[in-house]
C-alpha cells in the first residue's frame, strides 16, 4: 500500500514494542506475527534490501518513536481484506482502512 501503508505496518510493530514491553525486533521475530517471516531465517529475508521500498522501510525503523501511533488509533494488529478474516478480528470494527489493508486495536 505504499509508503503510507508501511508507515501504517510501522506503527503496529511501535504498538506492540510498547504494550509488550519488548523491543521492535522482538515483535517482528515473534514466531507467526507477520507472514513475510513465517517459516523464514532473517537470511533469506536479505534480498528485501535490494527492493525499491527498502530505503523506505529502513527509515522507518529508525525513526520508529516519530511515527504518529494516535493516526492509527493505536492498532496492533492488521490484515489485507482479500484474505478470509482472522479468528481476532471477528466483530471488529477497524480503526483505520489504508488501501485493501484494515488496522484493529485489539
Amino acid at each position: 500500500e505504499g509508503y503510507k501503508g508501511m508507515t501504517a505496518v510501522a506503527g503496529v510493530i511501535k504498538q506492540r514494542s510498547v504494550e509488550r514491553k519488548i523491543s521492535p525486533s522482538d515483535v517482528c521475530l515473534q514466531k507467526y506475527q507477520f507472514s513475510c517471516w513465517n517459516n523464514k531465517k532473517i537470511s533469506q529475508l536479505k534480498n528485501l534490501l535490494n527492493v525499491p521500498q527498502a530505503e523506505h522501510a529502513i527509515f522507518l525503523a529508525k525513526n520508529l518513536d516519530r511515527i504518529d501511533r494516535e493516526m492509527l488509533g493505536f492498532a496492533n494488529h492488521y490484515y489485507a481484506d482479500y484474505i478470509k478474516a482472522p479468528y481476532w478480528a471477528k466483530g471488529k470494527k477497524p480503526t483505520m482502512k489504508i488501501g485493501k489493508h484494515l488496522f484493529f486495536k485489539l
